[in-house]
């Protein structure tokens, strides 16, 4: 149980960083939405690569 723990922490702690990282670029309240929509899909492991 304390594996799932740490995954979602981390996941947490790439999405805050994510937010921050956005915020000191400028971008808007909408690109923040989107940026943080397709990152969750991304770590969620539901978008698949196309090579």
């Amino acid at each position: 149980m304390s594996k799932i723990i740490k995954i979602l922490d981390s996941t947490s702690l790439k999405l805050k960083e994510l937010m921050n990282v956005l915020d000191a670029a400028g971008c808007s309240d909408e690109e923040k939405i989107k940026a943080r929509k397709i990152f969750k899909i991304y770590l969620d492991g539901k978008a698949e690569i196309n090579k």
